[in-house]
């Protein structure tokens, strides 16, 4: 509470969006003194920060030494935001002693099957470097064919790491090749999943194939969330030191223990960009029950909001939904929508924004061709909305075929 109140102060002197929340609602930083004042203030939506985008600035921005980022998130919509240093050094220290759990130390080697194949170029000098200093084999997560893994086994092969990590799509497709290959060297530690729903198939498949535990985790970059597995396998312990998480229904008032609410993040840290009770776009069931493991960060008990669906094509290529947003993040687009219409086909259903031109247009079917192939048509539908489901949200990825 002394650090929230520290946040909403420094808000309410800063920020122009807070300064009129606050006055609007009659309060000022002082008056937020439990979590049932908190919810005084509204919930935060990705699209009112896209459209206000400035009024979220902090006054004296540049002494926060501001990281800009960006994020698709779970509903496909692209968002732009600003994260100060500190934040990302926050960010960083939650993920390692999540690892930790899994008994990671610094400087372990790490394969990571994840991240940004559809955008081969970002994987530059730098991107190398960082890897080097890192003790990291990134093994981009998109084009994941036969003769891809075949690579990638070598790749794991030679470089023994200690860990892999990656959407739990990538590595059950990873685990599912090794096992009909009948290659058995990769004996990692653990395996740590992310930004995808962990299937209790994939956890299997996974497990047995690589002969060690699987450690899933949580996070929402953009609303600074942070839960990890611990030993146990109980839930997800929430960093709550840096993030305030709550859950709530569709009206917004919070839910009981074990139902299901939209989980609504502050960043307790970020004064560059303050982002207070904002929608993730995920949904979680919330535990009072403490973990046999002895930790006493409270636990998340299910997560039930990132499901994707997996593209797969008759030459054997695989897409899935994380993967995707790193495609449109960069690009003037308001909406897209994957839609894969036959075993070898698919459209690339778009809201285009205002300074989108047909230059990026060539440039996304560029990046589609080369993770689909040549055999697989790629569409474009550009439209002025896309359908949501029954639930109000929208599918980043469909399927029109099995």
């Amino acid at each position: 509470m002394q650090r929230l109140r520290l946040l909403l102060k420094h808000a309410y002197d800063n920020v122009l969006y807070y300064r009129q929340v606050l006055k609007t609602h009659g309060l000022k930083p002082q008056d937020v003194k439990s979590m049932i004042d908190l919810t005084k203030l509204p919930i935060l939506t990705k699209d009112y920060v896209k459209q206000n985008f400035s009024e979220f600035i902090a006054r004296g921005f540049p002494k926060y030494i501001p990281i800009a980022t960006a994020t698709g998130g779970s509903t496909g919509e692209p968002l732009r935001f600003y994260i100060d240093v500190k934040t990302s050094s926050i960010g960083l220290a939650a993920l390692w002693r999540s690892w930790r759990s899994a008994g990671y130390r610094l400087g372990d080697k790490m394969a990571v099957l994840a991240g940004l194949s559809l955008v081969p170029e970002r994987l530059g000098l730098i991107k190398r470097i960082s890897d080097i200093i890192n003790r990291k084999l990134s093994l981009p997560a998109m084009n994941i064919r036969k003769e891809i893994l075949e690579q990638y086994a070598r790749a794991t092969l030679n470089f023994k790491p200690k860990f892999l990590r990656g959407y739990p799509s990538s590595l059950y497709f990873f685990a599912d090749f090794l096992e009909d290959a009948g290659i058995k060297g990769i004996r990692p530690k653990a395996v740590l999943t992310t930004a995808e729903m962990l299937l209790p198939h994939q956890r299997k498949q996974i497990e047995e194939v690589f002969q060690c535990k699987v450690y899933d985790g949580y996070g929402a970059f953009d609303g600074g969330t942070a839960a990890f597995e611990c030993e146990e396998h109980n839930g997800y312990h929430m960093a709550i030191e840096k993030t305030i998480m709550e859950f709530v229904d569709e009206d917004g008032n919070h839910v009981g223990e074990g139902e299901k609410g939209r989980i609504i993040a502050t960043d307790l840290f970020n004064h560059a960009m303050p982002f207070i009770r904002y929608d993730t776009g995920d949904v979680g069931v919330y535990s009072n029950e403490e973990c046999s493991c002895g930790r006493k960060l409270p636990i998340m008990k299910k997560i039930l909001g990132r499901t994707t669906d997996i593209l797969k094509f008759k030459n054997g290529v695989v897409l899935s939904g994380p993967s995707l947003t790193l495609v449109f993040k960069d690009f003037d687009i308001r909406q897209y929508q994957v839609v894969q219409t036959t075993d070898s086909a698919m459209v690339i259903r778009m809201i285009r924004g205002k300074t989108y031109t047909d230059a990026h247009t060539k440039k996304v079917y560029q990046i589609f061709k080369e993770a689909v192939g040549e055999d697989v048509e790629v569409k474009f539908d550009f439209v002025e909305s896309i359908p949501t489901t029954k639930s109000g949200k929208w599918k980043i990825v469909i399927k029109e075929v099995e």
